[in-house]
């Protein structure tokens, strides 16, 4: 059995699987889809995944994006799979394993921010991101300190700040 390769697909020869269990909000698909334009070539490194009959199995977000961009061609693997692999792989793809060290990233994002990277194409929601720039001590642009975000025990109600390390 050959290996599956990555190679240029026809987007009209891919479809979302109807399947599929991942949304997407509207800020989010906009962001994506401005990631995408920024750096078009990681398409190439993060390919879509499809079965053999092109029902997508892992990256229906950047189909749909790479749709509303309006390319013709996508980078993609087509695999001769069984629909029980398929709903299994989209599944692991899609789940979120990892958890980010709120010591490490910050002073990442501060690091890549000063290297000029526009870190709204990073995909956290603006919150998020005014969040994490905060725990490195970064305040909001007008010269205040953003308010650390409040932790709320849901069992008892009790309220605290983490302390920074």
């Amino acid at each position: 059995m050959s290996e599956p390769e990555i190679r240029l697909v026809p987007v009209s020869s891919l479809r979302p699987a109807p399947w599929n269990p991942r949304t997407i909000e509207a800020s989010r698909f906009e962001n994506l889809k401005q990631s995408i334009k920024a750096d078009p070539d990681f398409m190439s490194l993060q390919p879509i995944v499809a079965m053999a009959d092109g029902t997508i199995v892992s990256g229906n977000m950047r189909y749909r994006a790479a749709v509303s961009l309006g390319m013709e061609t996508v980078p993609a693997i087509l695999d001769d799979m069984s629909a029980e692999v398929a709903k299994r792989r989209a599944i692991v793809a899609n789940h979120g394993w990892g958890t980010w060290d709120d010591e490490l990233l910050p002073e990442f994002l501060v690091e890549m921010a000063a290297d000029g990277v526009d870190l709204s194409l990073l995909g956290f929601e603006d919150k998020e991101l005014e969040r994490i720039m905060a725990m490195a001590g970064i305040d909001g642009g007008d010269g205040s300190q953003p308010e650390p975000a409040k932790i709320t025990c849901p069992e008892c109600g009790a309220s605290w700040v983490p302390a920074k390390h």
